[in-house]
C-alpha cells in the first residue's frame, strides 16, 4: 500500500510540475516588421501575416516571418495568443503550408533578442513579440495583434 501511495505523490507532483512549466499567461503581443515606405502600414492584415495568408508585401516583396523556436519563453504565449492553439499545432500548421507552396517557410528563433535582432537587421522580415519590448523598436512598424 505504501509503494502505490508513493507512486501516486510522485505522479501527482510530476503532472503539477508539467502544468506549471507548460502553462501560460496571456501576453500582449505585437507584431513588429522592418518594411520600407513603399508599404502603407494601414494595408497590414497582422492575422494573415502571421498564420501564412499573406505571403508578400504590398509591394510583392515575401514577407520573411520569425516565429519563437520550441526553445524560446515565448513559444506557447505566441502560439496560444496569435493562433489560439499549442506551439506544436503552430509548426505543424506551418509545415501543411510550406510544404502544399502556399506559404513562405518562417525562421525559427530561440529566444525574443534574437527575433529582435533578425527584424532589426533583416529588410522585409517580421516577428511576434511581447508588447513590453515596444519602447525600444522605434525605427520599425509595430502594430497590436
Amino acid at each position: 500500500m505504501l509503494k502505490y501511495s508513493i507512486w501516486l505523490i510522485v505522479l501527482l507532483s510530476g503532472t503539477a510540475w508539467a502544468e506549471k512549466l507548460t502553462s501560460t499567461e496571456p501576453a500582449n503581443l505585437i507584431l513588429v516588421a522592418n518594411i520600407n515606405d513603399t508599404i502603407a502600414p494601414d494595408e497590414l492584415d497582422v492575422q494573415a501575416i502571421i498564420r501564412g495568408d499573406q505571403g508578400n508585401w504590398s509591394n510583392g516583396d515575401p514577407i520573411l516571418l520569425v516565429l519563437p523556436g520550441r526553445e524560446a519563453e515565448i513559444y506557447e504565449q505566441v502560439s496560444r495568443g496569435a493562433f489560439g492553439e499549442s506551439g506544436m499545432m503552430m509548426q505543424k500548421r506551418w509545415l501543411k503550408l510550406v510544404f502544399s507552396g502556399r506559404g513562405n517557410p518562417p525562421r525559427y528563433a530561440d529566444s525574443e533578442k534574437e527575433m529582435i535582432d533578425f527584424v532589426l537587421n533583416t529588410p522585409g522580415s517580421a516577428a511576434v513579440i511581447r508588447a513590453q519590448h515596444h519602447q525600444d523598436l522605434t525605427q520599425l512598424l509595430v502594430k497590436a495583434i
